[in-house]
């Protein structure tokens, strides 16, 4: 699907208020120095972090927001009594969490392992944070049951990984049939255009917004960019490239 804007109709998407998030791995899964080379990638480079077998019983400790987590946790440790993991529920990431891991990193008291979402990651991996897991038997042969875009983005293009991928913030429409109905408007509108015209519909009809625009959640706006082929950042050798007025940015900003 390619959502694009009245002048070039496509599939229409929606986004998600959440986060994109991963399951990584912590410097303090070795309590080695968080500026050391093993904390920063399990070697330095990546590719193949070590991965011994405990030779006892394991406890983990393990920081997360998500609902139900505690749930998840309490049968992983019915099933598996030599890995015992110990949940901690936090704030969501940049509500509290980030800046109390940053802090345990410094004071060599970070969990083993905490939820961080993906574009989070790099920072963690600058500040020593995250250890190679590649060389586990068990991530290695996992690799083929994850979407590829997901892994990369736990690998930073490298032949290591730093991080488990556990959720993709997929894009998707709702909307209120009742209302629809009353607007007179029989099928989910499936191109951009065809969402046009619904809410002018819905709006001539009823007197209600198709939807509002959140102007403070910058994950809402990037979504709509993406789809559309928009890509903010890139690179260029070793430059970081910025580009917010692509003719596609502005095409979805002017459709908005």
């Amino acid at each position: 699907m390619n959502p694009t804007t009245r002048r070039r109709p496509g599939r229409a998407r929606w986004a998600t208020a959440g986060g994109v998030a991963a399951l990584l791995v912590l410097a303090a899964c070795g309590r080695g120095d968080p500026g050391g080379d093993q904390a920063a990638g399990g070697g330095g480079g990546g590719g193949g972090g070590e991965c011994a077998a405990s030779d006892g019983p394991v406890e983990l400790t393990f920081w997360s927001w998500v609902p139900g987590m505690d749930q998840a946790v309490e049968l992983w440790n019915q099933e598996n009594p030599e890995i015992q993991v110990r949940v901690t529920e936090t704030p969501a990431g940049n509500a509290g969490t980030y800046q109390n891991l940053f802090n345990a990193l410094r004071a060599d008291q970070a969990p083993d392992l905490s939820q961080i979402e993906y574009d989070s990651l790099a920072s963690f991996r600058l500040q020593g944070g995250l250890q190679d897991i590649s060389g586990c038997d068990a991530t290695a042969s996992a690799q083929d049951d994850f979407v590829d875009w997901t892994h990369a983005q736990a690998s930073f293009g490298e032949d290591a990984l730093f991080a488990v991928p556990q959720d993709t913030g997929p894009m998707a429409m709702i909307y209120r049939t009742d209302v629809f109905e009353r607007a007179g408007v029989t099928e989910p509108p499936a191109t951009w255009q065809e969402y046009e015209d619904a809410a002018r519909q819905v709006k001539q009809a009823t007197g209600a917004d198709i939807t509002f625009f959140p102007q403070g959640d910058a994950n809402w706006f990037t979504g709509l960019l993406w789809q559309r082929g928009a890509q903010l950042f890139g690179t260029s050798g070793d430059t970081w490239t910025v580009d917010v007025d692509s003719p596609e940015a502005q095409e979805v900003a002017e459709y908005w």
